[in-house]
């Protein structure tokens, strides 16, 4: 198959939308538009029939006048749902996103099912009765399932871990009654019972994966690892570790496999020893190829270790990754502490809360900065009940679209500053109207400093250009379902580039100290000097994208001495891999050429030229943007034995640790203020079955999957 079957299948696939009998079913659509949450409607066929056919979506929540124009066919829906969850959070939209009964939501409406909706809301008995609870696969008719004791404690289990509850709740009387009042004939499950089966439950499931990991080894595949340390809420703290590989079939597989509670001091030697023996325990522990970690220097010792174990195998670790998220964080707090400077240190609010809180008088100076004058009227608007409903009001008079009320930032995260002044922008014209009218102490008082100038609200819109720089990046990089390694170098190049033009464009003070400093910062992680064997994996990458190859490297600003560099490292690869796996090399689709005997001296060569893979992929067209690169192997792969074993070993490395902060944000839901005496094996044993999505039914996962993984994680080549 051809570099260019992705274009024609998606050009047929256009050609068939904008057929003027195409029409969309209803039965092929996703949940969203089948509960009528959204409408789906064709625009009309394009004129030129090998470009996408467009569809108008409309939000149809009750009041609701959210139109999306100008969408595909089959765009993802992942804007569609973060728009209600911004918007109508009166309605539990990953309730339905879950499958659940939603029912006595649908009156919040203008167009539901064709069934239409009802005012009546089901009984505690209809409820768990319900077909649409998800597990109970109970039939439509009267007929009930006879009482299956097993599945019971099966869903049993799935509720107490979705619901994050204590194992002591259910011990509880009132509890023991309503499942008594459902069914008679439910067992007596005590928290030592319930503890065994939470065990063996883990244990069914970790085989599972355990088998799925050694499938993969014996596939000549190879493992990266995310790792990082997190503190709960009662102080424990844990190291966290994901694997990630690409299976044989060229779908990207990912699995968090510990953890691990630090009983001793975190340092780097004994965290390599916590990461040995969760890799050991899975067989992985010679498999590693990279790991990708933040720049703590407990880290730094934990990769040494690391490393020198594998030296002392006689095998090759090559991918040190630093997350990259947590390097334009560090990027930003540097521009961030040039710009506001004083201000920076004034992120305590707690002093001005309490004198909101408390009623008390506080004059501002004239000469404070900006930044506390933003963070001032903030707590102004929050702290005060006549404030708040003011400024609710004046946002519904002046109709401002998408409000959202900004909340404080914090030190440690940098989008917390972005969002707030994004925020604070948006709705100024109502936050200028409360401080013009309000009789509050916080805002009478300080009228004159507080009502901004258009000077103030120029530079808030100049810093956020800076900011924008990295929000898209970011959120690019630390997607999940699909691989981020090749991104990372086009984006610190877009980065390098974009903050160049802004520092020139601005041209004043703070702004070009700042930015310089914020450069400074990524080139100490990601410079521009060249591949070496460390990082060598985020290059060859680039390549082995069939959408960038050797031509997209120059248009990315490489140079030729870089591109050459990358391109005798991945030759070394595939040569050394040619050998060691012994692989017998597909013939090239050439067509043959009639040799005559005279003729025979010229065309020997010609007739005698091995065919490599390497070459032939590399003179090959790119892809199309739209081509997901696995896609792409997927096909290829007996074409290209030997690439696609490199594939494999690269293009699963994830760019940032993103995957282990996923995972305690699960931990977070776990251990809670009111459930922190958790014993820490069962606290892993729980963390780690939600992860690998034990509540979920197969289907309900694909749904789910649908909804986190965004298609169009299209790639452009750009030195914007």
């Amino acid at each position: 198959m051809s570099s260019s079957t992705g274009y024609q299948i998606a050009t047929s696939i256009n050609r068939a939308q904008n057929n003027p009998n195409y029409t969309i079913s209803i039965d092929d659509l996703p949940l969203i538009f089948k509960k009528g949450l959204f409408s789906k409607t064709l625009d009309a066929p394009n004129t030129d029939p090998d470009s996408p056919r467009l569809v108008t979506i409309k939000c149809l929540y009750k009041g609701c006048s959210k139109v999306f124009k100008g969408q595909r066919v089959n765009h993802s829906t992942s804007n569609y749902i973060t728009h209600y969850k911004a918007n109508h959070k009166a309605f539990n939209i990953q309730r339905l996103l879950m499958n659940l009964d939603i029912e006595s939501n649908t009156s919040d409406f203008e167009e539901t099912s064709s069934q239409g909706s009802s005012s009546t809301q089901a009984t505690i008995t209809q409820a768990f009765s319900s077909s649409s609870l998800r597990g109970t696969k109970r039939p439509a008719s009267p007929i009930k399932e006879p009482f299956n004791q097993k599945k019971y404690k099966l869903l049993f289990m799935r509720f107490i871990i979705e619901n994050n509850l204590s194992f002591r709740s259910i011990a509880s009387t009132s509890f023991r009654e309503l499942t008594l009042y459902l069914n008679e004939q439910s067992p007596l499950l005590y928290n030592k019972i319930l503890h065994d089966y939470l065990s063996s439950i883990y244990k069914e499931r970790r085989d599972i994966i355990q088998s799925n990991l050694t499938l993969n080894i014996k596939e000549k595949g190879y493992f990266s690892s995310t790792l990082d340390a997190w503190t709960a809420i009662n102080q424990d703290a844990y190291l966290g570790v994901t694997i990630h590989y690409i299976n044989s079939d060229f779908k990207l597989k990912s699995y968090a496999i510990a953890i691990a509670y630090l009983s001793e001091p975190h340092s780097g030697k004994y965290m390599y020893k916590l990461l040995a023996k969760a890799l050991k325990e899975y067989g992985i522990e010679d498999s590693i190829i990279s790991i990708t970690r933040d720049n703590a220097s407990s880290n730094d010792t934990l990769l040494k270790a690391f490393k020198e174990d594998y030296d002392l195998k006689g095998f090759k670790f090559q991918g040190d990754i630093a997350c990259l998220a947590h390097v334009l964080n560090l990027v930003v707090q540097d521009i961030l502490k040039n710009i506001i400077k004083d201000a920076y240190s004034e992120l305590d609010n707690r002093g001005d809360i309490a004198n909101i809180e408390n009623n008390r008088d506080e004059e501002l100076n004239s000469n404070i900065s900006l930044w506390k004058k933003i963070r001032t009227i903030i707590l102004g608007l929050k702290y005060s009940g006549e404030n708040n409903r003011a400024l609710k009001r004046h946002i519904e008079a002046l109709e401002i679209e998408n409000p959202r009320f900004p909340q404080l930032d914090q030190k440690t995260r940098w989008s917390s500053t972005a969002n707030m002044r994004k925020n604070f922008l948006n709705i100024w014209p109502a936050i200028s109207a409360v401080i013009s009218n309000s009789e509050s102490k916080s805002f009478k008082k300080n009228r004159a400093i507080l009502l901004l100038s258009d000077g103030e609200l120029d530079y808030i819109r100049k810093c956020l250009r800076i900011f924008d720089i990295f929000v898209k990046a970011t959120t690019k990089l630390q997607a999940e379902k699909y691989p981020t390694i090749y991104y990372l170098v086009p984006e610190v190049y877009k980065i390098y580039t974009k903050l160049e033009n802004i520092r020139d464009e601005l041209n004043r003070e703070p702004f070009t100290s700042a930015i310089n400093k914020g450069i400074a910062k990524l080139r100490k992680y990601y410079p521009k000097t060249g591949i070496t064997e460390s990082n060598k994996a985020i290059y060859i990458s680039l390549i082995l994208d069939p959408r960038i190859k050797l031509e997209g490297l120059s248009l990315l600003g490489l140079s030729n001495p870089i591109i050459s560099d990358i391109n005798a490292k991945l030759k070394d690869e595939y040569n050394y891999l040619q050998i060691q796996e012994n692989i017998e090399l597909p013939m090239p689709n050439r067509e043959p050429i009639a040799i005559d005997n005279d003729d025979l001296d010229i065309y020997i060569n010609e007739e005698e030229e091995e065919f490599d893979e390497l070459d032939f992929y590399l003179e090959e067209r790119r892809s199309n943007f739209k081509i997901k690169p696995l896609d792409y192997w997927a096909i290829n792969k007996d074409k290209y034995p030997i690439l696609s074993l490199l594939v494999r070993k690269y293009l699963q490395i994830p760019a940032t640790s993103a995957p282990s902060e996923r995972f305690f944000s699960l931990g977070a839901l776990i251990i809670n203020k009111l459930r922190n005496r958790l014993s820490k094996d069962t606290f892993e044993e729980i963390s780690l079955l939600k992860s690998w999505g034990f509540i979920f039914e197969e289907e309900e996962r694909e749904e789910l999957e649908k909804v986190n993984n965004n298609p169009n994680n299209v790639f452009f080549i750009d030195i914007d």
